[in-house]
């Protein structure tokens, strides 16, 4: 292949690998999993979009600045808004109730492990978090978690909270925890605030319908359940949505389903919402 081909085989390859990560990372955040193609990206291995750039990269830099420029913004939004690489802060990491100044939140749906309440102690001290929010948790996970807030020695003692399927640890003091029912119990919602800093916060969790179903087949060559999944999750949440939008000053036609991202903030940030599913 003669040099010239081989340019231009470089450039549309790099240019158009990154035109298209950063159609798929307005897709991840503009519409979550609320369609086949967002759980598809969303649940499926992310990360596997950033290995082309190893190839394009040094490519791209062979052949010129521009080209070289275009392929690691392309390798940005591909690491960190289509695969979700985070880099945590040191603070954080350090963390514990004061320690800096991120609040630091562990969330997780328990899948109804009852096998959790015998280590839930040693987990609770080694995230060291200042909120924990459990769904889907069995209430011998809850009593667990009761029974170690009083041994625990380090940092400040966890306040512990039990509603239906929820478990909620706090070392900061809770404000009016609401319950949201949606349409079956999958769609249940949890509505609490604390003040971290002088600062106050709203923080929400929702269990939403496991489209763990739907993208096993998927796995397997059929798709036909995707979209079935994606409405059993608008359908669930939607008694919970309109009440989780009034707290973040959100319309309440935010994404149903949209998981493991902060929510809009309410007003100037002075207070804002944080949603887990």
């Amino acid at each position: 292949m003669r040099s010239g081909t081989t340019g231009t085989v470089v450039t549309v390859a790099v240019v158009g690998y990154a035109i298209a990560m950063a159609l798929v990372a307005a897709a991840v955040l503009t519409t979550g999993d609320s369609n086949a193609l967002g759980m598809l990206l969303l649940f499926g291995p992310r990360w596997l979009l950033v290995f082309p750039w190893a190839l394009l990269v040094p490519l791209a830099f062979m052949k010129s600045r521009g080209l070289a420029l275009t392929a690691l913004v392309g390798a940005v939004i591909t690491l960190f808004y289509v695969s979700g690489f985070e880099v945590p802060v040191p603070s954080a990491l350090r963390g514990g109730a004061g320690a800096g100044k991120a609040l630091r939140v562990v969330t997780y749906n328990t899948d109804r492990s009852i096998a959790l309440a015998s280590r839930i102690g040693a987990d609770m001290l080694v995230w060291n978090a200042d909120v924990i929010v459990m769904q889907d948790c069995a209430p011998e996970v809850g009593a667990a978690m009761r029974a170690a807030a009083g041994t625990l020695l380090a940092g400040a003692p966890y306040r512990v909270f039990l509603d239906a399927e929820f478990c909620v640890a706090s070392r900061l003091p809770m404000r009016s925890p609401v319950r949201m029912d949606g349409s079956r119990k999958e769609g249940r919602a949890l509505q609490f605030g604390v003040t971290w800093q002088g600062v106050p916060v709203e923080i929400a969790t929702v269990h939403l319908p496991s489209p763990r179903n739907a993208l096993w087949a998927a796995r397997k060559g059929s798709g036909d359940l995707l979209d079935e999944s994606v409405q059993q999750r608008a359908d669930a949440s939607g008694p919970s949505r309109p009440g989780l939008a009034r707290a973040s000053g959100a319309p309440s036609a935010w994404p149903a389903g949209a998981s493991g991202t902060p929510c809009l903030p309410a007003g100037t940030g002075c207070a804002s919402i944080m949603c887990w599913c």
